[in-house]
């Protein structure tokens, strides 16, 4: 079951109870990720009694979706197999070669200063610079290929990321913050660190210990044995700063995330923020995330310096018990001199890379979270749409037959709605605010899938149309309009490479914009910036609707499309809605300003999601309904 919970008095929360003993209630938070015991009594106090239960439908079947982030790396990996193996390859030459200066330091002692010679002297220390060589080489090569791999998983992980996110349905940027949406894109970084640097760090850091523990065991086996015995205190450090890390480093991320939500939501309302004059409060609500954020940061660091101290007094320990226990073995003519020194030239190659994966574990957890992060919404299903390519001969009358819709876990906004639109005619939708005139803009153009009931265009089911064909059939005016940095040719051409420079123009003209846009600096040339700071509500607004007429649609939505114009830019644009209309284009215009829809051919009231009424301007005044009386309230006539 999944209960419903308030953590600290305030965050409504839900957890999955798996099981209940005598005394304790266990759960599964997704908070910590990890079950968790609580006491009855403290279950209580949080619990608010609500349950969820799920009972398995007759068709369900059991199978797992779910792929561990081991694997995902796997298939991230798997089409640069041979890259990461040449990478690899040259990193176990490069600690095999780097074994070589403690067999030098050894011979040196034993060989060469004893005995006085110079020849050996000179071919050993020549065969160590080629050897030096030989390493630099390598590590240029392996380096290189790890730098194209990285490039790639990046292109894949970061790129993919973004397609993904194009192609979900717009319920999930309803749901999601732009700020959490961008921070997980900053999680694949952490996730390409992980598999092209410190992965095969890792590798070159195990191969080290062991090969240098090899090589010790040649010169002195109990040497060697008491080094051996010291891993596991390394591997116990290890373990317990794993699971210290685990919930922190989750709590940073999900922390920092929160304080790049907080900042792209306040910068993207900047001009809200300095006419009503709360920049103070502003700064109030990033400070409170940012001291958040430095105390977790701060939390980790602290296991971080635990690490390092604990890592450097294990390394300085066994340093002294090696040459402690290694002189004794000297002393007694067990070891030569030069085999002791070499086994501590051996001990830092074992030390130091121990100590480099204690170190790194805070990057390995940061990955493996970043991957729980990043790869949740990779799971997510995108939009779905049919895979017919309807064309402009296709398109007819628009039939809602009994349509159910609501948003999320809402009530339910529509309930069995029925209203036709007539092909080459101008229908109007009236309503008071938050009766679903742009809940119903967005069904006629897919944006929401339905709980029920149907939509068609024509003889398709809107749902079976591929989306490339809806998008070219079906334009809408929006409410709130999006201008993107850019030209005007630019912004009114959208994902266009060669944009029609004439059709442009005559739309323009057609719209009353193009004296507006010759007036700028620059005329259609000029750089709007971003979300067209420039422009006037009115002048989005025409621009929006020189966005749309472009892709010569069938179907013409404009949702409050006048609300910001002057009366002379109204007409312009009534003036083209009537032009398209004697041309067969169907429109569908939602609007408060009733004036602006005297002349459609039906108009349809909605109320609370109903049709209440619908016919022509003169019939429904005449009906003495909520058409006559939202009429009155806006002329004042009796």
């Amino acid at each position: 079951a999944i209960a419903h919970v308030i953590v600290k008095e305030v965050l409504h929360h839900f957890v999955v109870i798996q099981a209940i003993d005598a005394r304790w209630v266990i759960v599964m938070d997704p908070a910590y990720g990890e079950i968790r015991k609580l006491a009855h009594e403290e279950f209580k106090k949080q619990w608010t009694g609500a349950l969820v239960l799920l009972v398995p439908a007759d068709t369900f079947k059991r199978r797992d979706e779910t792929t561990s982030p081991l694997g995902r790396f796997a298939r991230l990996l798997a089409p640069h197999k041979a890259a990461m193996a040449q990478a690899l390859a040259g990193a176990l030459v490069t600690t095999i070669l780097g074994l070589s200066t403690a067999i030098y330091v050894q011979k040196i002692v034993d060989h060469v200063i004893t005995a006085g010679n110079r020849n050996l002297l000179n071919l050993m220390s020549v065969a160590m610079l080629l050897i030096l060589v030989v390493q630099i080489l390598i590590n240029l090569l392996r380096n290189r290929l790890v730098l194209q791999t990285g490039q790639k998983i990046d292109v894949h992980l970061i790129l993919g990321y973004y397609n993904h996110i194009l192609s979900l349905p717009q319920k999930f940027f309803d749901s999601m913050r732009m700020g959490e949406i961008i921070s997980r894109m900053n999680d694949a970084v952490k996730i390409r660190s992980f598999l092209n640097d410190v992965s095969i760090n890792m590798f070159v850091d195990v191969l080290t210990v062991l090969f240098s523990l090899g090589l010790m065991f040649i010169y002195s086996w109990k040497i060697a044995l008491v080094v051996a015995v010291s891993t596991p205190l390394y591997l116990s450090v290890y373990w317990i700063i794993n699971r210290l890390n685990r919930n922190r480093q989750r709590a940073v991320m999900e922390n920092a995330a929160e304080l790049e939500t907080q900042l792209v939501e306040s910068l993207g309302a900047v001009s809200t923020i300095k006419i009503s004059g709360i920049e103070s409060f502003a700064n109030f609500k990033v400070e409170t995330r940012f001291i958040k954020m430095l105390h977790s940061v701060y939390s980790s660091g602290l296991i971080s310096i635990f690490g390092d101290s604990t890592s450097t007094f294990l390394a300085t320990l066994f340093t002294i018990v090696l040459m402690w226990f290694g002189t004794t073995l000297a002393l007694d003519q067990t070891v030569t001199p030069g085999e002791l020194l070499s086994c501590y030239t051996l001990l830092g190659y074992i030390t130091r890379p121990i100590a480099s994966l204690i170190q790194t574990n805070r990057i390995v957890q940061d990955a493996f979270i970043a991957a729980d992060r990043l790869f949740e919404i990779f799971d997510l299903e995108p939009e779905s749409g049919g895979g017919i390519d309807a064309d402009k001969s296709d398109i007819g009358d628009i039939h809602l037959e009994k349509v159910t819709f609501r948003y999320g876990s809402q009530l339910e906004l529509f309930e069995d709605l029925s209203v036709t639109f007539r092909r080459g005619e101008m229908t109007a939708v009236v309503g008071e605010s938050g009766s679903g005139k742009s809940t119903l803009a967005a069904l006629l153009q897919n944006v929401y899938p339905l709980e029920g009931g149907h939509i068609r265009i024509g003889r398709y089911a809107l749902q079976d149309l591929s989306t490339v064909s809806l998008r070219k059939v079906v334009a809408a005016v929006p409410q709130s309009i999006d201008v993107f940095s850019g030209s005007v040719i630019d912004n009114i051409a959208l994902g266009e490479f060669e944009p029609d420079i004439e059709k442009i123009l005559e739309i323009c003209d057609q719209t009353g914009l193009r004296e507006v846009i010759e007036r700028w600096p620059g005329g259609f040339q000029a750089y709007l910036g971003e979300n067209g700071v420039r422009l006037s509500g009115g002048e989005k607004q025409r621009l929006s609707l020189a966005r749309a007429l472009y892709r010569d649609p069938e179907i013409l939505i404009l949702d409050e499309a006048t609300s910001s114009l002057d009366s002379v830019a109204e007409a312009f644009v009534l003036r083209v809605v009537e032009d398209l209309r004697r041309g067969g284009k169907t429109i569908v215009i939602i609007s408060h300003r009733l004036s602006t829809i005297r002349c459609a051919d039906k108009i349809v009231v909605l109320d609370k999601g109903r049709v209440v009424a619908e016919g022509r301007h003169a019939d429904l005044l005449t009906a003495e309904g909520a058409y006559a009386r939202l009429w009155r309230a806006q002329t004042g006539s009796s």
